[in-house]
């Protein structure tokens, strides 16, 4: 039982371990094509935005990955001779989306919504005597 256990846990280890592997290969080459795009734009280098590039592409990179495990990996589990290894790079696949859309709706994606819903349904903001005058066209 305890072998069981053990050699389950080894699986899924290497599978959390070889899809960060298989994201942080995707980034690399990223980041090459993303370097060459810069050095070759007319202008200086803007570090702020290239690096903004940069965290992005990591970001997209892993939850790419997540995201392809759990298309890819039941093909490759059903043409598997060994049905642990893979099968456990897709238990690990699966929480590692479950994660990353959870991280995904509770920062950027969740607020984008919220934000264009408050933005339809409540009416404009007056602050300044100025702008109500504009609006209603005083003198």
């Amino acid at each position: 039982m305890l072998e069981v256990i053990k050699s389950g846990f080894n699986a899924f280890i290497s599978g959390i371990s070889t899809l960060f592997l298989i994201s942080i290969g995707i980034w690399m080459v990223s980041l090459i094509v993303i370097l060459f795009m810069e050095l070759f734009q007319p202008g200086d280098i803007n570090f702020r935005q290239y690096f903004t590039k940069v965290w992005r592409i990591l970001v997209y990179s892993f939850e790419g990955v997540a995201y392809a495990g759990v298309v890819i990996l039941p093909f490759i589990i059903y043409n598997a001779d060994e049905k642990l290894d893979s099968s456990m790079k897709l238990v690990a696949a699966i929480l590692l989306a479950i994660g990353f859309l959870y991280l995904r709706f509770r920062t950027t994606f969740y607020e984008t919504l919220k934000s264009k819903k408050e933005k339809s349904t409540r009416p404009p903001k007056i602050t300044k005597s100025s702008d109500l005058r504009k609006r209603s066209n005083w003198k």
